[in-house]
């Protein structure tokens, strides 16, 4: 936390090279990741964020997050300085672990990063009952393994739908 934005913008290089040859990936800006670090503070600590390093350059990060949607859901859709409080209060009763995104540059996959960041992960859910990840592409072997490794199992799954629209068929649209 001593330099909190050179740390926003070494994650944001990882992840932008990490990242980059992802079909559906979108290089973040630093205005954007400053953004939504923002929001992210009311989730996450510095605890929860490891970050590997060769020679002093950063190569891997493992961000984490504490599962805050059962607290917002008693929240009832309430905003304000009550709903606040009540937020973070609950953080202290919340016990799943997210695994929010993991990096490794390009020129350093297949390496002993992964198996750091893999060592980070099963430090960093110590105190935690459950260990859940965000989305998880199906092709993305490495990840898909270790979970596998690490005795997670599949809870859900999410589709992508596509319609061609050249032909003009616009039928069962709007109804």
């Amino acid at each position: 936390m001593d330099d909190f934005r050179r740390d926003l913008d070494v994650v944001r290089d990882v992840f932008n090279d990490a990242f980059s040859t992802n079909w559906h990936f979108l290089p973040a800006t630093l205005e954007e990741h400053l953004f939504s670090a923002k929001y992210l503070s009311l989730v996450t600590d510095p605890s929860l964020v490891t970050i590997v390093e060769h020679h002093g350059k950063a190569v891997g990060v493992l961000m984490c997050v504490v599962d805050v949607n059962p607290v917002l859901q008693s929240l009832g859709g309430k905003a304000g300085p009550l709903s606040y409080m009540k937020l973070m209060r609950g953080k202290k009763r919340m016990r799943t672990l997210v695994v929010y995104a993991v990096g490794i540059r390009k020129a350093y996959q297949r390496t002993r990063a992964y198996v750091l960041l893999c060592h980070a992960l099963l430090q960093t859910s110590q105190g935690f009952d459950i260990l859940e990840s965000t989305w998880m592409s199906p092709g993305n072997v490495l990840a898909v393994a270790a979970s596998r490794r690490m005795g997670m199992v599949e809870h859900k799954h999410f589709r992508i739908y596509r319609k061609s629209l050249c032909n003009g068929d616009m039928q069962g649209i709007g109804r």
